[in-house]
């Protein structure tokens, strides 16, 4: 996983362009390993902040669940 000179992991548009697939730079909490997503004060840019990370961490779910649906449909093709 991709730390900037902090130590935050990288998430979104700061994950480096070689890691985008097909030029598009991943989820805003996804970072560049497929399947990981990272919320809250972990997270490079966060507002470190316990509502906006309550907040990241609800969206990370439905990130999650789209990436599991993808996982499933290519299993079955």
């Amino acid at each position: 996983m991709l730390r900037d000179e902090r130590g935050f992991v990288l998430t979104g548009r700061d994950v480096p362009t070689e890691c985008w697939v097909d030029g598009l730079p991943p989820e805003n909490l996804a970072t560049c390993v497929p399947g990981v997503f990272a919320a809250g004060d972990i997270r490079a840019g966060s507002m470190k902040r316990v509502a906006a990370a309550s907040g990241e961490g609800a969206s990370a779910v439905s990130l999650v669940h789209g990436y599991l649906e993808t996982q499933r449909v290519s299993a079955t093709s």
